[in-house]
């Protein structure tokens, strides 16, 4: 009960059966009146709660389209969903995010030694502690 509190500020007895129906029903409608309130132009009031829907919509056919009327998220250009174009994806074709390249260089990766060890079939215990036992110095 504690959690819906905190989100919803404010408990139901429905809440004791978060699978029902009536349950699903208020949670939804209480977080409809928040983006309600989020998203008027002067905000005038404080939010009942902090949960919120996701602006976005998904067909019958599974298709996820942005709430009409919202194609960025309030007060910011970020979108709820990413388009497909490669062009304008923010994912490389590495699979790294062209958003934040000082990641790139933060890929995991094996110790020299313990790659060898790959290479030549030999199976190893691998943990963290592995790691820092098989690292060599640098050159």
């Amino acid at each position: 009960m504690a959690l819906w509190f905190e989100h919803l500020n404010y408990i139901d007895n429905s809440f004791l059966h978060p699978e029902s129906l009536e349950c699903i029903r208020k949670i939804n409608h209480s977080a409809d009146e928040n983006w309600n309130v989020y998203t008027t132009v002067i905000l005038e009031e404080d939010l009942q709660g902090h949960l919120l829907p996701y602006p976005v919509h998904i067909s019958n056919n599974g298709e996820i389209t942005t709430m009409t009327g919202f194609e960025f998220f309030p007060d910011t250009k970020a979108r709820p969903v990413q388009t497909r174009n490669r062009s304008e994806s923010s994912v490389d074709e590495s699979g790294w995010g062209q958003q934040f390249p000082h990641q790139q260089e933060h890929k995991m990766r094996f110790p020299p030694r313990y790659d060898l060890e790959i290479q030549q079939g030999k199976q190893t215990g691998f943990s963290p502690a592995h790691i820092h036992q098989t690292r060599t110095p640098s050159a």
